[in-house]
């Protein structure tokens, strides 16, 4: 049940946060975590999402995020969900690939 939901929230983060952040950035291989809150902000989605920072920020921001929340997420494990539910099964994606299957999807 709750992995509709999470998919769900995966789906509308890819539809609508990868567009914004080019358009309000340009383009560019990773947004730092105040770029990603500001098009979340934006676009009124849900904040505190991991997911967000999983697809659009790199490794090392995402860690440093959940390590100032004293939170564990697994960056790579949480990259292959956002994987399965957008582009269909795994595989490593780029911001890039985010952005086209945004446009795809409009």
């Amino acid at each position: 049940m709750f992995g509709f939901f999470i998919k769900r929230r995966i789906k509308k983060y890819a539809r609508q946060l990868p567009l914004e952040l080019k358009m309000m950035y340009g383009r560019q291989t990773f947004y730092s975590k105040e770029q990603v809150d500001a098009a979340i902000t934006r676009k009124k989605l849900s904040h505190n999402s991991s997911y967000a920072y999983a697809m659009l920020c790199s490794q090392s921001e995402f860690d440093e995020i959940h390590q100032a929340a004293g939170e564990t997420c697994d960056y790579i494990a949480m990259r292959s969900e956002i994987s399965n539910a957008v582009f269909g099964g795994p595989m490593d994606f780029t911001v890039s690939m985010l952005v086209f299957e945004a446009t795809r999807s409009k």
